[in-house]
């Protein structure tokens, strides 16, 4: 369950009123459309209101006071609704519902500061800077072995092997084609588009060594398709999203010595990677930011592109230098040290690498 604040909207005695309630959502993520304003003409009310680019659909409820039970009165895909008023619905609500696809988190879009907030990292993690992120989902847990295996020849693991295992051993190249034939196997739109296309049968084998046409992927952030999450977006989500005021150093937490209750890594080390979602969810309900296994992101490494970002002021949805060599990875893995753990730390790897025991991945997808 989820807690979000509505608005809600009331006529009483010819008068507009507006206050705040909590709700209680039930699956679906609820969210307040803006600008909700209401027109009472003698016996019709119209309620209008902006649209969420998230939602699917607007629910709208009435009730006799603000603590009555809600009666939903009609659904909508319009940002208008009419309808004649009657004694019994002198209170009325309005929600944005946003459908999560399985598996995954709903993260509210905002603005939040990137980077070591404690000043105890490498230079790359410098300076702290705003960014703003527009919605997205992203994995509850990383990519799994039997995930992988429904659309990719299956790896060899020798570091930890079972259905609920995540994936390692997985080239940055190679998640390219897994995004987007699952998409494709799932009806909704690829991301990635190489030489003018988008289905990986026109790509060729996946390069074993850094390849220039591969390098030149692009990816289309504005449809619903299975991608790697941005840098960006991957540290706002392991920092909770619009929670990430919590200043968490770890994702979920604070201290060091909370850290074995939210991360497989040298200080709980029994062994190679472990199941996913054995530890303790971040705010969010995501699991395993940190530990386990390091996470590729989309983005290419640049150790002075937060400067560069700084200089620019606040940077809105943010997809890394336009050119590189190594891509970026983040969250640690089960041997690393708890300074690797923190959420500011930024590693990379050419896009070819594969890890024998270290490097997965979660997805992200735009709503």
């Amino acid at each position: 369950m989820k807690k979000c604040v509505l608005i809600i909207i009331c006529i009483l005695a010819g008068v507009l009123c507006t206050e705040t309630a909590d709700k209680i959502s039930i699956g679906n993520k609820l969210k307040p459309p803006p600008n909700l304003s209401i027109n009472y003409d003698d016996s019709l009310v119209t309620l209008q209101w902006d649209s969420v680019s998230s939602a699917d659909k607007y629910y709208i409820y009435g009730k006799n006071n603000p603590y009555d039970d809600q009666t939903l009165l009609d659904s909508t895909n319009l940002t208008t609704w009419t309808d004649n008023f009657t004694e019994n619905k002198y209170f009325f609500v309005v929600t944005a519902i946003i459908t999560v696809p399985a598996g995954m988190v709903f993260v509210e879009g905002g603005t939040f500061d990137m980077g070591d907030h404690y000043l105890e990292g490498d230079s790359d993690e410098l300076p702290v800077h705003s960014v703003t992120l527009s919605d997205f989902h992203i994995g509850k847990y990383e990519v799994t072995q039997p995930e992988w295996a429904q659309y990719m020849p299956v790896n060899t693991y020798d570091y930890g092997v079972g259905e609920n295992y995540p994936v390692y051993y997985v080239s940055w190249y190679a998640i390219l084609v897994y995004c987007n034939l699952r998409s494709m196997a799932e009806g909704i739109t690829p991301c990635y588009t190489i030489s003018g296309s988008t289905d990986p049968a026109d790509w060729g084998e996946v390069p074993t060594n850094t390849n220039s046409t591969w390098n030149s992927v692009t990816c289309n952030w504005s449809v619903n398709g299975y991608r790697l999450p941005s840098e960006a977006e991957w540290e706002y989500a392991a920092r909770g999203g619009t929670n990430w005021t919590d200043n968490c150093r770890y994702s979920g937490c604070v201290n060091e010595a909370d850290l074995t209750n939210y991360v497989w890594y040298y200080g709980n080390y029994t062994g190679p990677c472990h199941p996913v979602g054995t530890k303790a969810p971040n705010q969010l309900g995501i699991y395993d930011m940190n530990g386990n296994v390091w996470e590729w992101c989309w983005d290419w490494y640049g150790k002075s592109y937060y400067t560069a970002c700084n200089d620019l002021g606040i940077v809105t949805d943010p997809y890394g230098p336009d050119i590189g060599s190594r891509r970026d990875a983040r969250g640690g893995y089960w041997n690393s040290a708890a300074d690797d753990c923190r959420i500011a730390v930024r590693y990379y790897y050419g896009p070819s690498f594969r890890s024998l025991y270290s490097v997965g991945f979660r997805v992200s997808r735009t709503p």
